[in-house]
């Protein structure tokens, strides 16, 4: 009997992509690309007759349906400005559409023992589906400034607009900010202190949106254990639903010292999320169970150490030690 109570899996998957590079002058490159991943599984399910959790057996199917479909292009400029100074821009945007489809099958009770088939329900097939697609539109923008290969200024942006958000509030930016000071070269320390290898000291902040899944603005339609009919959600969907926001922080410190023997990493890091995209339970008077809103701003900060030590190194082999701890604190700040 255990030997029929079985799930499997069979799985085709198609993906690719192609890609146009174009030099349009000197330091000016363009990227041109197209891509799709498409996937089909057959699940089932197999529960014999006189088993614990199927007494009458059970014979399930499940379709799973995916594509997904993605053009992009990426303007590069990359130049030397003299004085030991670099510039590296880049300009890009991307669509991509999404779409699934899922169909579930089940013969909740069976005939004859044995025989795993949908013909061989005693009652009628219970059949489930569910589908969504969605797009997501983006814009972005990276410009990278050097000095000496010492110090880093990389700053970026990016728009998106998603089609599973209100038309009202469907479009959230993050920026970005990050520095980092490589104290080795700027300071000489390869003449000085040899035994040094490297040490930088960095920091970032960053804004960053997210959207929802779909369908969460408006009421829709499920099929309900009539055959035939359906049902409206027992969720209060929120057409005003605006995206969530995550802004963070970090900085540290990161050294290499004799030869790469020992090497620490040290983070401290902040991080607030506001606007959370949470459900929440309703009222059974309003004629529902659960509803979507916006809500809540959590705060998580902490510190990283991480500490790397190769003790002993010979021809034929080596001993590497990883250290690592971390802490962390987290803050329910509001609810509302």
């Amino acid at each position: 009997m255990a030997y029929e109570q079985i799930n499997t899996l069979d799985r085709d998957r198609m993906y690719g992509n192609t890609a146009l590079n174009l030099h349009l002058y000197k330091g000016l490159d363009l990227m041109l690309r197209g891509g799709i991943d498409f996937s089909r599984d057959l699940r089932t399910t197999r529960h014999p007759k006189s088993s614990y959790s199927q007494k009458y057996g059970m014979y399930g199917e499940t379709e799973l349906t995916s594509l997904q479909l993605s053009t992009d292009f990426l303007l590069k400029y990359d130049r030397k400005l003299g004085a030991g100074f670099n510039i590296t821009a880049n300009l890009g945007g991307s669509i991509i559409n999404r779409s699934f489809v899922q169909t579930d099958k089940t013969a909740e009770q069976l005939k004859q023992p044995g025989v795993y088939s949908l013909a061989n329900s005693v009652n009628r097939i219970k059949t489930n589906n569910y589908s969504y697609e969605r797009q997501t539109n983006s814009i972005y923008g990276l410009v990278s400034l050097s000095w000496r290969d010492a110090v880093y200024l990389d700053i970026t942006g990016r728009n998106d607009w998603s089609s599973t958000l209100p038309s009202n509030n469907n479009s959230y930016f993050y920026p970005s900010v990050g520095v980092s000071f490589l104290l080795d070269e700027a300071l000489g320390f390869r003449e000085r202190a040899p035994w040094v290898d490297m040490l930088k000291l960095r920091g970032s902040w960053a804004n960053v949106g997210n959207d929802t899944d779909p369908y969460q603005l408006t009421a829709i339609y499920s099929n309900s254990d009539f055959q035939g009919g359906y049902r409206l959600s027992s969720a209060i969907q929120n057409y005003n639903i605006k995206p969530e926001n995550i802004e963070s922080w970090e900085t540290g410190i990161e050294a290499r010292l004799f030869g790469g023997r020992i090497g620490l990493d040290v983070a401290y890091y902040d991080s607030t999320t506001t606007d959370q995209i949470i459900t929440v339970p309703a009222d059974w008077a309003t004629g529902a169970a659960s509803k979507l809103i916006n809500a809540g701003e959590v705060n998580n900060r902490g510190v990283e150490v991480a500490l790397d030590l190769r003790p002993v190194e010979t021809k034929n082999w080596r001993w590497d030690i990883g250290l690592n701890w971390s802490k962390n604190w987290n803050k329910l700040v509001a609810l509302a």
